[in-house]
């Protein structure tokens, strides 16, 4: 049983780092100023055009949010799309006109 119970507690800890909770607080603030605090916040990187973002804006004032829920709003408020391609590096692209 202790055998089961340690498997189990193995399987469900990577899931609940995963999930980590971190306060945001700006409004209307640069896009990079917002990136740069999450990257602060966590262990994610952000990949982007200085171009691209340069004069967006977004608001995000929770105090308990995850990085999934943040990453969310971020594309709602910019239209941009965030993609994550490793556990620790996020890509912003805009979206295609297909």
């Amino acid at each position: 049983m202790r055998k089961i119970l340690c498997l189990i507690g193995l399987l469900v800890l990577p899931h609940l780092q995963a999930q980590e909770r971190i306060g945001i607080q700006h409004v209307q603030s640069p896009l990079r100023l917002v990136l740069q605090d999450i990257e602060s916040k966590t262990d994610v990187i952000f990949s982007f055009s200085e171009e691209m973002i340069k004069s967006l804006s977004v608001t995000i004032d929770r105090t308990n949010i995850s990085l999934s829920e943040a990453i969310a709003l971020i594309s709602e408020q910019t239209g941009l799309i965030l993609e994550r391609i490793s556990d620790k590096q996020i890509i912003l692209r805009k979206k295609s006109d297909n």
